[in-house]
Parts: C-alpha cells; sequence; structure tokens
C-alpha cells in the first residue's frame, strides 16, 4: 500500500510495466497460478487499465516452460492514455526468455519540420 501512496502523487498520465512473474487471475495462467496479492492491491489502488483489457478475445502469454504458459509481463496505463492505445502485442526478444509487449499510443504533440 506504500507504493500506491507514493505513486499518487505522480502526474495522472502514467504507464507502468514490469515482468511481475505473478498473476491475478486463472485466465492469465495454464497450469500452477502464482496469484499475487501484493499486485491486485497496487492494481485496485492505482486504478489503471489494463492493455490487454480489451485487446484480444483469446488469452495472450508471455513467458512458456514445460508445466504451462503465464502472462507475466504486463503493462497498464492511466484512464488518460487508455483511449489513445492503438495496438498492443507480444513481441519475441532474443535476450529473455520472455516476450516483450509492445504498446502504441497516439499522442498530440506539435509536428516540428
Amino acid at each position: 500500500m506504500e507504493l500506491v501512496y507514493l505513486l499518487r502523487s505522480l502526474p495522472p498520465t502514467k504507464i507502468l510495466g514490469d515482468d511481475f512473474n505473478c498473476v491475478l487471475s486463472q485466465a492469465d495462467c495454464t497450469g500452477n497460478m502464482n496469484y499475487s496479492k501484493t499486485l491486485d492491491k497496487l492494481v485496485c489502488g492505482l486504478e489503471p487499465t489494463d492493455v490487454w483489457a480489451t485487446a484480444h478475445p483469446r488469452a495472450i502469454y508471455t513467458h512458456y516452460t514445460p508445466q504451462g504458459a503465464a502472462r507475466l509481463d504486463r503493462l497498464y496505463v492511466s484512464s488518460s492514455l487508455s483511449n489513445r492505445k492503438t495496438c498492443v502485442e507480444t513481441v519475441m526478444a532474443a535476450f529473455t526468455d520472455h516476450l516483450a509487449v509492445s504498446l502504441h499510443i497516439t499522442l498530440d504533440v506539435p509536428l516540428l519540420r
């Protein structure tokens, strides 16, 4: 809960991403579920939007093992950015055993010539 308190003072536009090594529901994994009460409290406290929430009708996983698959790598955005999302996808990355999560958003910035 301290992290939620500390992060509330940041600007309203936030992107929070990490390899959390845990899941919030059985839909995020196959096999054994490594549920995290701490991540659940963080998500409830900050009220971010999960970028996968409406992106795909089927389960997407970012880490595969012989025992199963899980969506351990997550990206959350503030509500001010959620409607600016244009695409979210997983990408193979040679430097890790996880799939990288790529988020594309649009921003209103002046075009410099």
